[in-house]
């Protein structure tokens, strides 16, 4: 064999293990790219919201509390998850990111009591919808007895498809936290984004989260 002809296979193998392992794409979700990402006036859930379809990449947020009808204006011509994240938490530096299970959650650098943190031994769900699933969720006994322990109302919301439409999803986990636990099911879900919020009204106080 001439040894141009070995230079050939040996190119030709290269360009089919890249496309085969997707070598060349971003090599995390943050780097993932984005192209005029930009909102005037928006909450922060809509901004995590847009910027989740913008990428393709699914979110969870859990947001700082008391900040819920704050609003941000960012324009991003072009560049990464990262960057936009960069812009936003430029803006409200309450809030960091990291990479975790599939997911980008963006949640409060100080909240020393999350929820989100509570670890769930084990949980279960099969053949029921993102809406049936957190129901579910909150349930489970480390999470109630979360709640009760702190007078804290947890419910859940799911904007999407209904009834006999709306996906059924699978989840099992083992000793993750509410926060990874919320990460599997939106991408069971085949969602763009999780969130909470916190709400104080005539005293009580609740948690409300959504799959979207």
């Amino acid at each position: 064999m001439s040894r141009l002809l070995v230079i050939r296979t040996a190119i030709k193998l290269a360009l089919s293990l890249a496309a085969v392992t997707g070598y060349g794409a971003p090599a995390t979700l943050l780097d993932r790219p984005i192209k005029s990402f930009g909102a005037q006036d928006a909450w922060v859930v809509h901004l995590i919201s847009r910027l989740a379809v913008l990428s393709d990449v699914p979110f969870g947020i859990e947001v700082t509390r008391g900040h819920l009808e704050k609003k941000f204006t960012i324009n991003i011509d072009s560049g990464t998850v990262r960057d936009a994240l960069t812009a936003l938490v430029a803006l409200d530096p309450s809030y960091q990111w990291k990479e975790l299970d599939g997911c980008v959650d963006v949640y409060p650098k100080v909240e020393p009591d999350s929820p989100f943190d509570v670890v769930i031994k084990e949980f279960t769900a099969s053949d029921i919808t993102g809406y049936g699933i957190v129901t579910k969720l909150l349930k489970v006994p480390e999470v109630s007895s979360y709640f009760s322990a702190r007078n804290l109302t947890g419910f859940a919301a799911f904007a999407g498809s209904v009834g006999s439409l709306a996906p059924r999803i699978f989840v099992s986990v083992h000793d993750q936290t509410l926060r990874s636990v919320l990460n599997n099911i939106v991408i069971a879900a085949k969602g763009k984004v999780w969130v909470g919020t916190y709400q104080d009204k005539n005293g009580e106080h609740f948690l409300r989260i959504q799959i979207s």
